[in-house]
């Protein structure tokens, strides 16, 4: 897509698309009496009241635009950037479904119109976005020209929200791709490609060194697959870092549940297991892109969870990095397993903040249903930072207890130090506090549970059925807030 910017005394009428934004309130953002007049006669005409997610095509024939299309954000005093995303979102879906190949959108002066201009773009972005690279006659969207009508001069908002939107449309790549092709060795060379594209220093672990590592716990997961595991470790070190971040990402990229085997049904998705991992791959080319002053570790642990030959069974004992011994007893429990030797490999960089991000439970699905992701921290400041970068971009977080006594009730084994598993009950919690065994004591800690908003079911406004992106962009702003 190619974008123009341009203010709005460069606007010439007539032009042959036009999409702008109304507030119930304030129904006409234009300024010169013929333009208000004209257009509220169309919108008098055509009943538009410029309620939220409210969307008229009309043919106006002459005048301002030969076609005006126009979206309702609700009244001005509730505007969200976030409202904005889910309109222009339809309006993309409408354009996609014409021939029309350019289209301009006038934004009229709000909050802040740097941030509403590149949460604009963004939305096109990602409202645009379709994966088809398997099918035989993929469809093509017609638009390729967007040009925006606004009073910023800050060129710049063009290439932010491309790198913001980007990194979502990778995660969505990576999680949408067969099992098949996206094997733990593919995921890792990926994670290469693009850390010598943005120059990037990496390091890869083949089985022989993670054994040599200890980390049994992850090596336990692996031995039912034919296709061996991978331990990634990406940096990104800006030369005049403020904070140091962790992520960590769980990177099962197919999840048959092991011997403890799911049904058809539930391994439906299991390719997006690995939605953690890419998420990281994400975040840090984001970071790289923007030249954040923030040093970002992306960690992932990548294997196959499979009940072959050899495959880890009921009742084993594992033994992490880090000395402490698991009771196996159910091994479709297994994302906490490659995590727990990702921790506390992730703990000995000192990190000031350590993030892990993993479709870890359906319990959380149950809790929170499909667009919501939990969130567990030992951190109150680490916690408010993830929440109000996530409701600045639209993915939401929704902060979940660690009752450490849930950890004595459930979770103590008889032969071990611990179980990888507690039972039904409160499924999200004692996963959170399996892994927090695992991050050294002091560093502040966050587990973002995305079982259930790591892969869409449905289309949901600028969010495809299959892999979504979310949390990348989240995190992105996390990273970019402590810069500032």
């Amino acid at each position: 897509m190619n974008y123009k910017l341009l203010n709005p005394a460069q606007l010439r009428s007539p032009v042959n698309t036009l999409c702008f934004f109304s507030f119930s309130d304030d129904l006409i953002p234009y300024k010169t009496a013929a333009e208000k007049k004209s257009l509220q006669k169309i919108l008098n005409e055509e009943g538009f009241k410029g309620k939220e997610n409210e969307l008229i095509k009309v043919h106006a024939g002459q005048g301002i635009a030969t076609r005006i299309i126009l979206g309702g954000l609700g009244k001005s005093g509730s505007f969200t950037k976030e409202k904005l995303r889910r309109v222009v979102s339809k309006v993309i879906d409408y354009l996609k479904s014409t021939k029309i190949k350019e289209a301009v959108f006038y934004v009229p002066d709000l909050i802040d119109n740097d941030q509403v201009v590149e949460s604009l773009i963004e939305v096109i972005e990602l409202a645009s976005y379709s994966f088809d690279k398997y099918k035989s006659k993929p469809k093509k969207t017609e638009v390729t020209t967007i040009t925006i009508v606004s009073s910023t001069k800050n060129k710049s908002v063009i290439d932010r929200a491309l790198i913001f939107s980007s990194a979502a449309k990778l995660v969505r790549d990576l999680v949408s791709e067969p099992p098949s092709n996206l094997i733990p060795e593919n995921l890792a060379q990926i994670a290469k490609d693009i850390a010598k594209k943005e120059r990037l220093q990496i390091k890869i672990y083949n089985e022989k060194q993670i054994k040599k590592m200890g980390m049994n716990s992850f090596l336990g997961v692996s031995l039912g697959s034919n296709k061996p595991p991978r331990f990634v470790h990406i940096t990104y070190s800006p030369a005049k870092s403020k904070k140091t971040v962790c992520f960590v990402g769980k990177g099962i990229t197919f999840d048959s549940g092991g011997l403890s085997l799911k049904p058809n049904d539930a391994m439906q998705d299991m390719k997006m297991d690995m939605a953690g991992a890419a998420t990281t791959i994400g975040v840090i080319q984001a970071a790289a892109r923007l030249k954040l002053q923030v040093t970002v570790h992306a960690i992932f642990p990548t294997t196959e969870n499979m009940p072959g030959q050899g495959a880890y069974k009921i009742g084993d004992v594992l033994r992490a990095s880090n000395g402490k011994t698991i009771e196996v007893n159910n091994t479709d429990a297994e994302g906490r397993l490659v995590l727990a030797d990702a921790l506390v490999y992730a703990s000995k960089l000192k990190p000031d903040y350590l993030i892990d991000i993993a479709t870890l439970t359906g319990a959380c699905v149950i809790a929170l249903g499909l667009d919501i992701a939990g969130l567990f921290s030992n951190s109150d400041e680490l916690a408010k930072k993830l929440i109000k970068a996530g409701k600045q971009m639209g993915e939401q977080f929704w902060r979940m207890p660690l009752e450490d006594y849930y950890f004595q009730e459930y979770m103590k084994s008889d032969v071990a130090d611990i179980k990888n598993s507690g039972g039904r009950y409160g499924g999200s919690i004692t996963a959170a506090l399996f892994l927090k065994q695992f991050v050294s004591k002091g560093l502040k800690w966050c587990h973002l549970d995305i079982a259930g908003p790591g892969m869409g079911s449905r289309k949901k406004f600028y969010i495809p059925k299959g892999g979504t992106g979310i949390p990348a962009r989240a995190l992105i702003k996390f990273l970019e807030n402590l810069e500032s």
